[in-house]
């Protein structure tokens, strides 16, 4: 992506993003009852628009359950300044934050954290995140400023519905307040495809991700175009079936998808 982009530049050039190969093309299978399921990819820089927001709502969910079981109820933002030109920025704040967040675990042990890369409406990069517990807006933002970020932070509690944290970040719409859809969608397409633009405390994980990958255990990605899509929906183009004489499961092929003159 052109560097010296605003928000609503940016937005435009997700518009014409293309659709990854394999999204809605393979295929989710269930070992114990041999059903399949279009695979969507979720993927922010995927140019269906389902998948950029499975992006922004997996995220969300996630934010939200990590603030609720592990309380991490104050608000933090960061931001890098205009001291770079944006696309030295992009590529320098994971590096400020790394260095940031490691001397301020180091001083304040017991610092828990989940933070996510964002996008001003100016094109350059800020962090939002919560933290467990309070450490003045000066120390953050001279802490921020020593390892090459800018000068401004911010640091606030969260709001609270009848003393629960818990029950108020899990509203969805309530937590979207601090975490914007287009800032983080954008956001991904600016970094590196494998950068980070999410991290956590070491070892914080949810109870869903820990149910989830239990249930992942009995699917399988099969990597093979067994759905094609039309004007209608998604046709299947293929059986996957299990084969008693080679012990494993195959693909066979049922239809063509029709081609228009």
């Amino acid at each position: 992506m052109p560097p010296q982009q605003t928000i609503p530049q940016m937005l435009e050039y997700v518009k014409h993003l293309p659709v990854k190969r394999y999204c809605g093309r393979y295929a989710w299978l269930n070992t114990d009852t041999g059903e399949t399921s279009v695979f969507f990819c979720g993927l922010a820089s995927c140019g269906r628009v389902y998948c950029q927001r499975l992006y922004y709502l997996k995220r969300v969910r996630l934010i939200s359950d990590l603030i609720r079981e592990y309380d991490l109820s104050r608000f933090l933002t960061l931001t890098m300044g205009h001291k770079l030109a944006r696309c030295d920025a992009w590529g320098t704040m994971p590096h400020v934050w790394n260095k940031a967040r490691t001397m301020m675990v180091r001083k304040h042990p017991g610092l828990q954290y989940c933070t996510i890369l964002e996008a001003h409406k100016d094109g350059y990069p800020h962090l939002h995140g919560f933290v467990s517990h309070y450490i003045r807006q000066r120390e953050w933002s001279n802490t921020f400023a020593a390892c090459g970020g800018g000068s401004y932070a911010w640091i606030e509690r969260v709001e609270v519905v009848d003393g629960d944290v818990g029950r108020y970040v899990t509203k969805q719409l309530n937590i979207a307040r601090y975490v914007g859809k287009e800032q983080v969608i954008t956001a991904r397409q600016m970094v590196k495809p494998r950068a980070r633009t999410f991290w956590r405390s070491q070892g914080m994980k949810t109870e869903y991700e820990q149910t989830r990958q239990a249930a992942k255990s009995s699917a399988i990605l099969v990597t093979e175009d067994i759905y094609h899509q039309t004007e209608k929906g998604f046709d299947k183009r293929a059986e996957v079936v299990y084969s008693k004489s080679i012990g494993q499961w195959v693909v066979r092929m049922t239809s063509q998808p029709s081609v228009k003159e």
